[in-house]
């Protein structure tokens, strides 16, 4: 098995049998930054975590303290493009399920010395999550680092709704899906689909307080609502805030869809001779020198903890993914959000809806756009739905309870 990275000090782990746990989320950084913090915890306190990524993941896993389970997966090699129509949406089920036939042997394989105490997986991975978990007769946890699902509040029809399409079973889509997914199913043995149908485990995490969700009313305490779950050490790096005291925004557009060097240069030259100080994070798929000359006041990187900017920041322009904006709410930074998928304007809807920051479509933005809402981000309406929300934030538990929820879940059904 793959050696672990680095070794963790449990000198103050809980007493007992430590517990084998896999994790198996969605191998691409918006799916398994959120679980990384819990998954260092989960080591810190003597349990043994296997955790299932691509090799473009497998330091920044390790790193944790976890055993790393290498494969390959589809899903992560194919990034969203910029169109989410009908088509596009109608795709998702199939997608999810060649992922489940690409992955399920390689994790089950490496398995052969027996079976975890507990399969974590998420709202991407639960064929393969369910299907194994079922195979070992272990409790299964799904997670949500993004909107979760009940019987009456389904994220994927609300994602369908989002773009103003609906969920069509006679779309050519959905008759490939029934037909892979019984193939899949009878491969492992498994002959009822009504296994897929149900939104949601018996057990469920969600990595945002439950006020942030959708149709809350509709879940009961088969769902854990913990918010955000951050690293409780000090990020490492060198950042530091400006020695002139200006006040600090920082730029984002996340993960997934961040190919958008003309926003970035746009942003840029917005705050250029005013009194702002303006961090710029591309990720992977934009290069710095793709924006040009950059204004003194403007800092560019391609990579940078937002952990470290955050707490110094007086704003946060960012896409609104969940993970991101769950940072900022944390930190009591107000978001100016600039959806760019259907998800994104869903959680970016929810936000504005709680008032705690200004909304612009991505198709609508200038740089004027951008100033007013920096300037108008520190306005006391918005200032106090962050706070109310961060408080939520508080209040929901963050790592402590998420290793709470996944120590119960994998002792529902194991021996002491």
């Amino acid at each position: 098995m793959p050696p672990s990275s680095s070794t963790p000090d449990i000198s103050d782990a809980a007493p007992g049998k430590g517990l084998r746990i896999l994790m198996m989320p969605l191998p691409i950084h918006g799916h398994v930054m959120p679980t990384l913090p819990l998954v260092t915890e989960l080591v810190r306190r003597g349990h043994q975590v296997v955790y299932a990524a691509t090799q473009t993941l497998a330091e920044t896993v390790g790193a944790t303290g976890a055993e790393v389970l290498i494969y390959e997966s589809p899903s992560s090699t194919n990034p969203p493009g910029d169109l989410f129509d009908t088509e596009h949406m109608s795709g998702q089920p199939i997608r999810a399920v060649r992922e489940a036939q690409a992955t399920t042997a390689s994790i089950e394989a490496y398995f052969a010395d027996g079976p975890p105490d507990v399969v974590v997986y998420d709202l991407v991975t639960f064929f393969s999550g369910r299907v194994l978990s079922r195979k070992w007769n272990r409790p299964g946890l799904e997670l949500f680092p993004t909107f979760a699902s009940s019987h009456e509040f389904v994220f994927l029809i609300k994602l369908f709704e989002q773009v103003g399409a609906r969920l069509d079973p006679r779309h050519p889509s959905m008759a490939e899906y029934f037909t892979e997914l019984m193939t899949y199913l009878g491969g492992h043995g498994i002959d009822d689909p009504a296994l897929m149908n149900d939104p949601a485990e018996d057990a469920n995490l969600a990595f945002f307080p439950k006020m942030f969700q959708l149709g809350s009313e509709s879940f009961d305490d088969r769902h854990a609502f913990v918010g955000p779950c951050l690293e409780r050490a000090e990020p490492e790096t060198s950042w530091t805030p400006p020695a002139d005291g200006r006040p600090v925004v920082l730029v984002s557009l996340g993960t997934t869809t961040n190919e958008q060097p003309d926003f970035f240069r746009m942003c840029a030259r917005a705050f250029e001779g005013l009194p702002w100080h303006v961090v710029l994070t591309l990720g992977s798929r934009v290069r710095p020198e793709e924006l040009g000359e950059i204004p003194a006041n403007v800092e560019v990187h391609q990579w940078l903890s937002h952990l470290a900017v955050l707490p110094h920041a007086k704003a946060v322009v960012t896409q609104a993914g969940m993970g991101s904006l769950m940072q900022a709410l944390h930190f009591g930074v107000t978001p100016v959000m600039v959806p760019h998928s259907p998800e994104q304007q869903m959680i970016a809807e929810r936000a504005a809806d709680l008032g705690v920051g200004p909304l612009i479509r991505h198709d609508r933005i200038d740089a004027a756009l951008l100033r007013a809402a920096v300037r108008e981000a520190d306005a006391p309406n918005y200032r106090a739905a962050v706070a109310t929300l961060r408080e939520s934030i508080r209040e929901a538990g963050g790592v402590d309870r998420a290793v709470e929820v996944v120590e119960s879940r994998a002792r529902a059904t194991t021996p002491a």
